[in-house]
C-alpha cells in the first residue's frame, strides 16, 4: 500500500490496490487508522486520566501474565482497524461500536503490565493483524504459561 494519502483515501474507496501502473490486485477495503497525533491528545487530556485511574482501580495485576508491577490500560479492540476490532468485539461478546474515538473512552479495556512485556506483545500482535488470536490465548490462560 503507498505511503501517499491520495492513494490511501483512492484504495479505501475501490477497495483496489494497484501493484504496478495498470495492475490491479483485489485486496479488502482499507480503513484508515486514527491519527497518532489525534490519539497522543486523547491520551494526555484530563478526561483519559479519569478514565484510566477507574480502570487501574479495579485491579493489581496483569490480566494477561498474573504478575504484579506497572500496569498499562490498553484498549482491547484497538485503534487503528475497524474489522478487526469488529471481530475483536464478536470474539469478546460487547457491543462493537465503530469508530476509535467512541471506543477510546468506552473500552473495553484491560490493564497489562508492561515490565514483562506484556502490553508491548499485544500491541504487536494487534499491529500485525492478530488481534483475536492473542485474546483467544488470553481467554485461554495460555499468556499466563509462557
Amino acid at each position: 500500500m503507498s505511503n501517499r494519502p491520495n492513494a490511501r483515501i483512492r484504495q479505501a474507496k475501490t477497495g483496489m490496490a494497484t501493484a504496478r501502473p495498470g495492475m490491479a490486485v483485489m485486496r479488502p477495503e482499507v480503513v484508515l487508522p486514527a491519527p497518532r497525533a489525534s490519539r497522543v491528545a486523547f491520551y494526555r487530556s484530563e478526561r483519559w486520566k479519569q478514565v484510566r485511574g477507574r480502570i487501574q482501580g479495579r485491579g493489581a495485576e496483569c490480566a494477561a501474565c498474573g504478575r504484579r508491577g506497572r500496569l498499562v490500560v490498553d484498549h482491547l479492540l484497538g485503534h487503528d482497524d475497524e474489522r478487526q476490532a469488529e471481530r475483536a468485539a464478536a470474539l469478546l461478546g460487547v457491543p462493537y461500536t465503530p469508530g476509535w474515538e467512541e471506543r477510546f473512552w468506552h473500552g473495553p479495556f484491560v490493564l497489562l503490565c508492561s515490565d514483562n512485556g506484556c502490553h508491548s506483545n499485544k500491541t504487536v500482535e494487534e499491529t500485525a493483524g492478530r488481534l483475536t488470536d492473542w485474546i483467544r490465548r488470553w481467554q485461554s490462560g495460555e499468556l499466563k504459561d509462557g
